[in-house]
């Protein structure tokens, strides 16, 4: 559909088409078929609507705005801490409480830990276990300075 004629095409639906304003639509309809059909249908979609309204007006019942008014007002006294009162904010509150302790405590619980060992006295130094490749024997300068650091370490 031509802009020109899109523009002015509202108001030409909506009231009499004889006014002297839209007298350019009009005859512009007249000689446009691919405009005369989509204002056709414009047409038919407005009478389909105004068959769907309601015969008579309806108005809500005596009451029903200061009834809204109140309810507003009364929401907007609250404090802010009155949320914590709400009982459904209170349980989800608590559950994710739960599940915080839960987590935290079962990553404590299964965090792997290395055992610490005083390596200072002679027990310590006999209870660490050694890997294959620490043991004493293997490297004569590594087995130097494990007995020189047992021996300085060495405390009673």
């Amino acid at each position: 559909m031509h802009e020109e004629i899109r523009n002015q095409l509202e108001e030409y639906l909506e009231g009499p088409a004889d006014r002297p304003s839209l007298e350019r639509v009009r005859r512009h309809l007249e000689s446009c078929e691919p405009c005369r059909q989509e204002a056709e249908q414009m047409l038919q979609q407005a009478r389909l609507l105004r068959s769907l309204r309601a015969e008579e007006e309806l108005a809500p019942l005596p009451g029903f705005y200061a009834r809204v008014l109140a309810r507003v007002e009364a929401q907007r006294r609250l404090p802010v801490l009155a949320a914590f009162l709400d009982p459904g904010f209170a349980r989800r509150l608590v559950f994710a409480s739960l599940a915080a302790v839960i987590g935290f405590g079962s990553y404590l619980i299964y965090a792997e830990r290395k055992p610490v060992l005083e390596l200072a006295g002679p027990v310590g130094f006999l209870a660490v276990q050694a890997s294959p490749g620490d043991q004493v024997g293997g490297d004569p300068e590594r087995d130097r300075q494990v007995m020189l650091l047992a021996v300085a370490s060495y405390q009673e």
